[in-house]
């Protein structure tokens, strides 16, 4: 558990060191290390949040970890750096378990303050962006679109295509907890949460459904809002004062319409919202729309063309 805090520690310094000195590669490639971990953890916490695939799982509510009391401490600092505060040995516990959970608020500390350094590593922030939507932890400024409600204010309800959309993704999800945790002997969760630590020995004959602890999982959802909250990430689809910061944004938005992997049943799901996203963007810049629109039109010349 501590090292997983002295590793985090280092890692974060590293990132400055390289925005010190301008190395934006290397701060990218830093970046896109921590996000990648917290794309995993939040996929991860997906698939805990469908109870059918937890049937066949040896995931128990006595397994599921505690997350540590220092890394609480943080959060409700609002810095990525605690106070100087003595923290003991069982303050710590539960980061190693949680490291993705704490990687993810790393990661997107480091993209609120240095947006502009922000390259590379885009893509790998859209997906987490594209995996906190689906726990629902989303600043609802960017989850909620009032394009999508009567006259009224009222919110319409979802068409037919967002809601075959939903689906596919979750039995996509389903399908992808089942199949990590049948191919590993100690387990989808275990693995994924950091679960190795005792052994537990389930009869093979026992099909009794496994339940989630609510109040365990509220607090874990809580957490990533908390997180997404700070990282305010809300803004970074709002209006910028630098046009060059926000017609990057843009690109990278636009691409996720026509990603190289098709195949993937979450790229409809993803994409729609991608657009969304984009236009919310377009809009909030309208003084710069000159520059950002033909952007969009170039893409969708794209998509048109025969």
């Amino acid at each position: 558990d501590a090292l997983v805090i002295k590793a985090l520690d280092g890692l974060y310094n590293a990132s400055q060191i390289c925005l010190y000195f301008k190395l934006y590669d290397q701060f990218n490639e830093i970046l896109s290390l921590l996000l990648g971990y917290a794309h995993d953890y939040v996929t991860s916490v997906t698939a805990l949040l469908l109870s059918e695939s937890l049937n066949d799982s040896d995931f128990s509510t006595e397994d599921f970890p505690p997350i540590s009391k220092y890394f609480l401490a943080k959060l409700k600092s609002g810095q990525f750096k605690n106070p100087v505060v003595h923290f003991g040995p069982e303050d710590v516990v539960g980061s190693a378990a949680h490291r993705g959970l704490m990687s993810l608020d790393c990661a997107l500390m480091l993209c609120k303050s240095n947006l502009s350094a922000i390259n590379e590593s885009w893509q790998d922030l859209l997906d987490v962006i594209f995996a906190l939507r689906e726990v629902e932890v989303l600043p609802s400024r960017i989850a909620e679109f009032d394009d999508f409600a009567d006259s009224q204010g009222n919110p319409l309800p979802p068409s037919k295509f967002a809601i075959s959309s939903q689906h596919k993704v979750r039995e996509y999800n389903q399908s992808i907890s089942s199949t990590s945790n049948s191919a590993s002997n100690d387990g989808f969760w275990r693995s994924l949460f950091g679960f190795g630590s005792k052994s537990v020995i389930r009869d093979a004959n026992n099909t009794d459904k496994i339940d989630v602890d609510v109040t365990k999982t509220s607090d874990l959802l809580e957490c990533l809002k908390k997180i997404a909250n700070h990282a305010q990430l809300d803004q970074i689809i709002m209006k910028h004062p630098n046009n060059n910061i926000a017609k990057r944004i843009l690109s990278k938005l636009i691409d996720c319409l026509l990603p190289a992997e098709i195949d993937d049943p979450r790229f409809e799901h993803n994409s729609v919202f991608a657009l969304e996203l984009a236009a919310r963007l377009l809009i909030s810049n309208n003084s710069n729309a000159t520059d950002l629109f033909p952007i969009f039109l170039s893409k969708f010349e794209e998509l048109f063309a025969p």
